[in-house]
């Protein structure tokens, strides 16, 4: 008899909105489709939904995402996510989350995996992640899923979007240095500041041409920490 294997749960949060939160976390889906990975998205951001938006779209082109999605599922996130899911045998699930809307980030605690707050390097942006980290924690308390010293017993990584590889650098090196003194360990690559990364929204970036090679970076290090399991052989 075959036995399933639990999917990873890797849910993308901020609580600023505008900083490319769902385009990395719906280019990562496809990035995993490209390898080989079945994969479930669902769109909790009930502030904009523009995940969900961008999957009706692509798909009235007739040129759909190739990864099952639902939006905002009522009558418990976790619970209705896996009813919906229960029966596609998946590898990975995205959360793609709003971190303003705490009942919903909090409650994705008991389910998820790893979490990855997106932010860029503007202050204006950077500035929301301690909040929607602490909103993270209080979640996997609720859920008894911090360790005896009071620690996430899951990984918080932190994640830019929208870089400017020419003059960030030392801004990203100095911003490591200073996330990781608060229990956040920051992923190396980012998805680089290109027109071609808006322009792709509402298409299928595949069929689109758009150049996937930093988001297929992303993955192989989230794959080589552990965060996601690699494919069988």
């Amino acid at each position: 008899m075959s036995t399933r294997t639990i999917p990873t749960r890797l849910a993308f949060a901020s609580k600023k909105a505008g900083v490319g939160k769902s385009t990395q976390a719906v280019l990562v889906a496809i990035a995993l489709t490209l390898q080989g990975y079945r994969v479930g998205y669902v769109d909790g951001d009930s502030s904009s939904q523009s995940a969900f938006g961008w999957y009706e779209k692509a798909e009235a082109k007739g040129d759909p995402l190739p990864f099952a999605m639902i939006r905002e599922p009522h009558g418990g996130i976790v619970s209705a996510t896996h009813k919906a899911f229960e029966d596609m045998d998946l590898d990975v699930i995205i959360y793609d989350l709003q971190g303003a809307d705490v009942p919903v980030t909090m409650a994705v605690m008991e389910d998820v995996t790893a979490l990855i707050i997106v932010t860029t390097t503007s202050p204006f942006d950077y500035e929301h992640v301690p909040a929607c980290q602490s909103i993270a924690i209080a979640g996997l308390a609720e859920f008894d899923r911090l360790t005896p010293q009071g620690k996430p017993s899951i990984p918080l990584l932190l994640q830019f979007s929208r870089v400017d590889g020419r003059r960030s650098t030392k801004k990203i090196e100095a911003l490591t240095e200073q996330f990781n003194k608060r229990g956040l360990d920051v992923v190396e690559n980012y998805l680089p500041y290109r027109q071609e990364y808006e322009d792709v929204k509402n298409h299928n970036p595949v069929t689109f041409g758009t150049d996937m090679g930093p988001v297929e970076e992303i993955v192989t290090e989230l794959k080589e920490g552990g965060i996601i399991r690699g494919q069988e052989s």
